[in-house]
């Protein structure tokens, strides 16, 4: 756990059990559930909870199926909702299950029409939660989507995506629509489509097209309610730099500057004083020499982007969180050389455009989840990939 404060990384008490494409969702009571993922080599139905205040984890009721790589949505209730996932091979799971907080206790729901990993669920503005996308069996992509109703019958059909897609963005705008850009074919391929869901008329409707088809890109909504989209692959051996801007009001999309350097995996946050968005790392290609340090800031204003202060350490698979104090965190990722899995941390300083170091993770990792706690004064960093 991350102390701002102090600079300084304390060492909580460890989960019950190590685990890697798990979920981790912070509950109404400030309490973090972590469910599922790969304990070790094999998938696990085991869920815990973290007590900031004590610093300690708690066993919880096992999930109803070993799962790894499904979505995990907070309902306005307070439950937890699961969906979809895998056991770690195939038939991919089309199960449902429900956390609640009061009996730590997770109960089977509605099994979804559709099987699904790799798929995105957001949650709707009268609490319904929207699941759609994903591949529902090996060398295939989904179009389909689902709503599920937690206080009528539990699941119906929504209306189809159009365009079988993974590896997509789902962006909720101020308007609560969920906008659907790009993402992976059944063929492999980038899409250029996106999408926009109307809750009220259960509709998805064209709206414009991104200018560069791509997947593996970030997403980040605005100050002023528009979405950058950076960066992604266009193919399997195209990274690229080219950025662009999607306008709710006119429903199109503007490409704005390009990036100084093409990558994909790299993490996008928006810094909530100056409304510019900073990218850090990622990668620029398939080897690992190409992990990245570079970092650059996007100005909204302009619609371009400037160079800032490179990382301490190139990183990717990493984690960033925007801290109450305005800098952003960084912690962790996958590098390259001796340093191919780092427990490194560093903090950025919108003010100065300079990175420092900070007290380092315990334990080096990537592929992890960061939460923060409470009101941002605390982070919390769980799981992944690593070494010690």
């Amino acid at each position: 756990r991350y102390d701002p404060a102090t600079g300084a990384w304390t060492a909580v008490g460890s989960m019950v059990t190590q685990r890697t494409g798990h979920t981790a969702t912070l509950l109404l009571s400030g309490q973090v559930l972590v469910a599922g993922g790969f304990a070790g080599s094999l998938a696990t139905n085991t869920s815990e909870l973290f007590d900031p205040g004590t610093g300690s984890w708690t066993s919880q009721g096992a999930l109803p199926s070993q799962s790894v790589f499904h979505t995990a949505t907070l309902l306005t209730s307070g439950q937890v909702l699961v969906t979809g996932g895998s056991t770690g091979g195939q038939p991919y799971l089309d199960g449902a299950a429900l956390y609640t907080p009061a009996t730590g206790v997770w109960t089977a729901t509605a099994t979804m029409a559709s099987r699904r990993i790799s798929h995105a669920s957001a949650l709707l503005p009268t609490g319904e939660v929207l699941v759609l996308g994903g591949v529902p069996q090996a060398g295939s992509r989904s179009a389909s989507a689902e709503r599920y109703r937690p206080s009528v019958l539990p699941w119906s059909t929504a209306a189809s995506l159009g365009s079988a897609r993974s590896q997509l963005s789902a962006t909720r705008l101020n308007t609560g629509d969920v906008l659907v850009a790009g993402g992976a074919s059944s063929s492999g391929a980038a899409l250029v489509s996106s999408v926009l869901y109307d809750e009220a008329t259960n509709s998805w409707q064209d709206t414009g097209s991104l200018r560069t088809a791509r997947f593996l890109h970030s997403a980040t909504p605005l100050n002023d309610g528009r979405v950058l989209v950076s960066g992604g692959q266009r193919d399997a051996s195209t990274w690229l730099s080219a950025t662009e801007v999607y306008a709710p009001a006119t429903g199109t999309w503007t490409l704005v500057g390009d990036l100084g350097t093409g990558r994909a995996r790299h993490t996008a946050t928006l810094l909530p004083v100056s409304g510019q968005v900073l990218v850090t790392g990622g990668a620029s290609g398939s080897s690992t020499s190409s992990t990245l340090a570079s970092a650059e800031l996007f100005n909204p204003a302009t619609g371009t982007w400037s160079a800032t202060g490179a990382m301490g350490h190139a990183r990717t698979y990493h984690t960033a969180v925007p801290l109450p104090s305005g800098e952003v965190l960084v912690m962790g990722g996958s590098s390259t050389g001796a340093d191919a899995i780092t427990a490194s941390a560093e903090l950025f300083n919108p003010a100065t455009g300079t990175w420092r170091p900070t007290a380092s993770m315990a334990v080096a990792r990537y592929g992890h989840i960061a939460v923060p706690l409470g009101n941002g004064s605390q982070v919390l960093v769980a799981g992944g990939w690593g070494v010690g």
